[in-house]
């Protein structure tokens, strides 16, 4: 009996060991797919905020490069702008001068008519100097009018 006796605890001291090992190996295993999983799932998290960032600089160059596009066109119609601005004034400028022109050359034609009875030369003369003005007048009322729609474009 002592040798069954025997034989039973190493089968069961031998199982035990098995049991441990087992039990062993499968927390391995266990602990190895815990990590791994970790691992992973860290992976796809860097990866999507590394992705994210990249679009986002990407998305952030483009607009600022659109920005920059937009200013340097602003500009340039600023510049054309400033200069329309400017031969506006002076249209306006040498407008006033031809009415005032005018107004001296109706003023003179009204007292030469007076003084000279109506002579036919000096009222073609000054008609003809009055005809020249209106002209000038409208050219210039027009070039206004074509600056005041290219400034407001």
């Amino acid at each position: 009996m002592n040798g069954t006796n025997v034989e039973i605890q190493q089968e069961a001291y031998l199982t035990r060991n098995v049991n441990k090992k087992s039990s062993k190996s499968k927390l391995i295993l266990k602990a190895s797919k815990i990590t791994i999983s970790i691992l992973v799932w860290g992976s796809l998290l860097y990866g999507g905020y590394f992705l994210a960032n990249q679009y986002i600089n990407e998305t952030k160059d483009y607009i600022n490069d659109k920005i920059a596009q937009i200013e340097k066109q602003n500009q340039k119609q600023m510049e054309v702008f400033n200069k329309l601005q400017i031969d506006l004034d002076e249209i306006y400028d040498e407008l006033i001068n031809i009415r005032g022109e005018l107004l001296l050359i109706e003023e003179d034609l009204a007292l030469t008519g007076e003084t000279l009875n109506g002579t036919d030369k000096t009222k073609i003369a000054l008609q003809e100097r009055i005809d020249e003005l209106n002209k000038q007048l409208n050219e210039l009322q027009e070039a206004i009018k074509k600056l005041e729609d290219a400034a407001n474009d």
